[in-house]
């Protein structure tokens, strides 16, 4: 697993504060320039007609920053469902020729319905972790257990001891009672690389960063509980 060291993420963070910097000083420099042009041009207008210029002023600023795009939003979601309801012939003619199908959405296979809502929370994903190395996969490593191993050894038998059947389901359904649950990202991963790893990289995402290095160093405390909890703290907002 490749791992940034401490040099590489600051010069990464040295490079972003810098970038930030340079584009928020060129249009703040930008802005006051605009600002102290218009202020000096309606300094030197006469008193007959400054209101007129003020309120000219004052209109184009609202319509280039608001009604603009207000009206272009509004017109641009409304029309096709317009042309959809009262032109349905022209609509299908139109997503014919672009290839989409605008009746795909209307029958959704109920097992692709199924599938869309088994998202799980970063508290259950905290709590199956503090699961790990218990008399759940009591032989994980943080440090060498793998995605494939923790699927194989932990969570597909978990899945199945709460079947009498002796079938299995999604861990996800079973960590959520059964409620559907639609997620707010889609998470995608390598079944060799390691298990600590993905979990926190999907921490470090909730907390909006760009590594997870400290998440990963709470994951990997010898003492579990620990570190969990010092995540679940860090993380409660998002939970």
């Amino acid at each position: 697993e490749h791992q940034w060291g401490l040099r590489t993420q600051q010069r990464v963070a040295l490079r972003s504060v810098l970038f930030d910097g340079l584009f928020w000083t060129v249009g703040f420099a930008y802005s006051i320039g605009c600002a102290v042009y218009l202020s000096a041009f309606l300094a030197n207008l006469h008193p007959r007609d400054e209101w007129k210029w003020v309120l000219t002023c004052s209109a184009s600023l609202l319509r280039l920053l608001l009604f603009s795009p207000l009206l272009l939003a509004v017109v641009v979601a409304a029309y096709p469902e317009v042309l959809r309801r009262f032109c349905p012939d022209i609509a299908q003619q139109t997503a014919n020729r672009l290839g989409i199908n605008l009746g795909a959405l209307d029958n959704v296979h109920p097992k692709v319905k199924e599938l869309a809502h088994r998202g799980i929370s970063i508290e259950q994903l905290l709590d199956f972790y503090t699961k790990l190395n218990s008399d759940v996969m009591p032989h994980f490593d943080p440090l060498k257990s793998t995605t494939a191993d923790v699927v194989y050894q932990a969570i597909i038998p978990l899945s199945r001891y709460h079947d009498p059947a002796g079938g299995g389901g999604a861990y996800a359904t079973l960590a959520s009672e059964g409620e559907p649950r639609l997620p707010a990202r889609m998470v995608t991963h390598n079944w060799g690389n390691l298990f600590a790893h993905l979990l926190a990289a999907v921490f470090a995402d909730s907390l909006g960063k760009m590594t997870y290095a400290e998440e990963l160093r709470h994951l990997s405390d010898p003492d579990r509980n620990s570190g969990v909890e010092g995540l679940r703290r860090r993380l409660a907002p998002c939970a």
